[in-house]
């Protein structure tokens, strides 16, 4: 009698491991594979520069529009382009379709570190600006416009030699003789360099200017919107590609785009004998000789049709990324 009981006591463990292994399967099948921290950020950004390099030679017609004038006066140019066809036309039949991607390795490393600083340095550096403007006598929205406007600046600072020798290189156009006046980048930055450390930032506090604009019309008018607390810079990619069709966001790029295109035209009269001493001194001379609003905005439609299709392309090609990183994770 003694050894039925004993069956059934080795039975029983068993059917409670087989319900308890069946319920951990389900479960296991029931989670969802996270990508890591790194995995996102590197796949991110690769899915920017991919985007980037896509919409580079539509990039390119838009410097190009926007520095006409400067290249006019400099005399690489011997008559303005009258819209984007014109101006692709002329590029593609000079330099062909590998030359509507010059400049694009500059932009690829811009790309990338606008990516390593949005993902790694934004956050602390907003942090601890917040803290430093902590006063009773700064309000809230003062403060955060102060914080990121800071921040920005000082990425600007570092990064602006690249974004310098990108646009050169794409408002370098091909002559009649088939030459250039910069062989590549190394030409760009001795040539630069020869006139000294300034001639590589010439602009940037215009774009620093532009930047402080931007947090201006953009906080304030998501202020008056009550979309205030959204922005926390927890996840800077989300809040570009959230906020990118925003139309007060729009209105930001809006007003900073003629700054940006001053900076852009500034940046190309280095190393040429019509350099600008400060903006100011560009400015008027627009205003004097030029359609001072329509030279200014030049090309912001293609900008802003680039930044819709760089949002597109970067959507559709992080679309598969769990399910990449889940076939990875079983590897």
């Amino acid at each position: 009698m003694a050894l039925p009981a004993t069956n059934n006591y080795m039975k029983q463990p068993q059917g409670n491991l087989t319900v308890f292994r069946q319920k951990r399967n389900t479960q296991d099948q029931g989670k969802t594979h996270k990508p890591s921290p790194l995995f996102e950020f590197l796949y991110s950004t690769s899915g920017a520069v991919v985007a980037r390099t896509v919409l580079s030679p539509v990039q390119r017609i838009q410097f190009i529009l926007q520095t006409q004038h400067e290249l006019l006066r400099t005399r690489q140019l011997n008559r303005t382009f009258a819209g984007f066809n014109k101006c692709l036309d002329r590029v593609y039949k000079r330099e062909g379709l590998v030359g509507l991607w010059r400049g694009n390795i500059l932009g690829c490393v811009y790309t990338t570190a606008t990516c390593v600083y949005k993902t790694f340095a934004a956050n602390g550096i907003v942090h601890e600006l917040n803290e430093v403007f902590d006063s009773e006598r700064i309000a809230r929205k003062q403060k955060v416009i102060l914080s990121c406007s800071i921040a920005d600046c000082v990425f600007n600072l570092l990064s602006y030699p690249v974004l310098y020798g990108q646009i050169r290189l794409a408002a370098d156009l091909r002559k009649k003789d088939g030459s250039y006046r910069f062989r590549g980048i190394a030409d760009v930055y001795r040539k630069t360099l020869s006139e000294g450390i300034r001639g590589v930032y010439r602009g940037l506090p215009v774009a620093c200017y532009g930047t402080l604009v931007y947090y201006i019309v953009c906080f304030y008018g998501l202020e008056l919107s009550k979309y205030l607390e959204i922005i926390t810079f927890s996840n800077a990619q989300e809040f570009e590609s959230i906020f990118y069709f925003s139309p007060i966001v729009t209105l930001g790029r809006i007003f900073q785009y003629p700054l940006n295109t001053l900076s852009h035209r500034m940046m190309v009269t280095s190393c040429t004998q019509y350099k600008y001493k400060h903006f100011p001194q560009a400015l008027f001379r627009m205003v004097r000789t030029e359609e001072f609003f329509r030279n200014l905005m030049a090309g912001f439609l293609v900008n802003f049709a680039c930044g819709i299709a760089t949002v597109a392309v970067f959507s559709w090609y992080m679309k598969d990324l769990r399910k990449i990183h889940k076939y990875w994770s079983k590897l």
